[in-house]
């Protein structure tokens, strides 16, 4: 993840995926909100607590876990603004819905597969056996 991504997913928390900030608002974003989307990215998601943890390597992430993409973690950035704005959750419920996601981040998968949580539309979403899902609206 690049510096840019990281300055996308920050903006994102703040004002979700489709939101914009202007300079001057650029400048008084908290640090906290980003810890508190990190802090349940972390809790709620086991391969990246093992990243975090430093008992995984970022590259056997992208091998095992659709976490390894950087979009997948724009998504995620998404939800948990949406959650927080639009939806009263606070960071256990928002942990507690990333736990129930956790279990459908498995990698490869197959533009053929019938996995939990891809409802049928796997051949539209992943190309071959994929680990990256193709993201139309990256961050």
């Amino acid at each position: 993840m690049g510096a840019k991504q990281v300055a996308d997913c920050t903006r994102c928390v703040a004002v979700g995926i489709a939101g914009r900030i202007g300079k001057q608002r650029e400048r008084k974003l908290a640090d906290e909100a980003m810890h508190g989307f990190l802090d349940c990215l972390a809790e709620g998601l086991k391969d990246l607590a093992a990243v975090a943890e430093g008992t995984l390597k970022p590259l056997d992430l992208r091998a095992q876990s659709l976490l390894g993409s950087v979009g997948m973690l724009g998504v995620r950035v998404g939800v948990h603004h949406e959650l927080r704005e639009n939806h009263d959750a606070n960071g256990e419920d928002i942990i507690a819905f990333f736990i129930k996601l956790d279990p459908h981040m498995n990698a490869p998968v197959a533009g053929d597969s019938s996995q939990p949580g891809i409802n049928g539309f796997a051949g539209q979403l992943f190309v071959g056996t994929s680990s990256l899902a193709i993201l139309r609206d990256q961050l």
